[in-house]
């Protein structure tokens, strides 16, 4: 058999760059898929040591007597402002399941990854440079080193200056 002398349609060359492109996608971000699969498996709606933290932070919200000057209160040497308002409204949306902190948290670093990505695409040339180096960040942020900062609920305060700082840097350039 020999090769058809027919050109091959612009359609198909067009699916093909689009499946290379989306194959180079999962690959690289297959340590935060495998991440991901990990949290769906072993997450339990269980306080642990520092989730414990949020009784006191639900039981002034709900008695009334929760204000700016507690939701800005240190806590381990630092401020969590944020993941605490979070807290607030994810117990309103989701009844206190924890599992849905953890998700936050995930979703966090998820979001800075692919901002990282956007970054390094700006940086490297197209080419297994860039998809090593965006695989080699995404092992990094979601190492199986890390499986407990992802199945913890209160690890959305540590997770989330990872994205705030990713945002910026990806505003910046």
């Amino acid at each position: 058999m020999h090769a058809s002398s027919e050109p091959v349609p612009q359609d198909s060359v067009t699916e093909l760059r689009t499946l290379g492109r989306i194959s180079l996608w999962l690959l690289a971000f297959l340590p935060a898929l495998l991440c991901g699969l990990e949290i769906r498996e072993h997450a339990v709606d269980v306080p642990v040591w520092d989730d414990w933290e949020r009784a006191q932070l639900l039981e002034k919200h709900y008695a009334g007597e929760l204000d700016l000057r507690y939701l800005a209160s240190a806590h381990i040497d630092h401020r969590p402002l944020v993941p605490r308002l979070l807290t607030l409204v994810l117990n309103g949306v989701t009844g206190g399941d924890l599992r849905a902190e953890m998700w936050v948290g995930y979703s966090a670093v998820l979001a800075a990854a692919v901002l990282l990505a956007f970054i390094i695409s700006r940086i490297l040339p197209a080419g297994s440079w860039r998809w090593g180096t965006v695989f080699c960040l995404n092992l990094f942020l979601f190492s199986p080193v890390q499986y407990q900062n992802f199945l913890w609920g209160t690890q959305m305060a540590y997770l989330l200056p990872t994205f705030f700082l990713c945002l910026s840097l990806w505003g910046m350039g």
